[in-house]
């Protein structure tokens, strides 16, 4: 659950005036807190190489298209 989910949790909860749930958001916010910020990472020149290089170039528009969903595709994998 993201910091953001559980923020909208608490909001919910005090929305309906529920102690009880307003004390498990809290708890889940204590508990998102403490998790670390990950670090953004980003592609080397080999891995950009690599997605321009897995693409079929017959035209400008499909190719620069498709080496744009692969550097996306790749920095998702990379960052969750």
């Amino acid at each position: 659950m993201t910091k953001n989910e559980v923020m909208q949790r608490l909001i919910d909860a005090l929305d309906k005036n529920d102690n009880y749930a307003q004390v498990i958001a809290l708890a889940e916010i204590r508990t998102a807190l403490a998790q670390p910020e990950k670090e953004w990472v980003g592609l080397t020149d080999e891995e950009r190489h690599k997605c321009w290089s897995g693409i079929d170039h017959k035209t400008c528009i499909s190719h620069t298209r498709a080496y744009g969903d692969a550097i996306e595709a790749k920095l998702k994998e990379k960052n969750t």
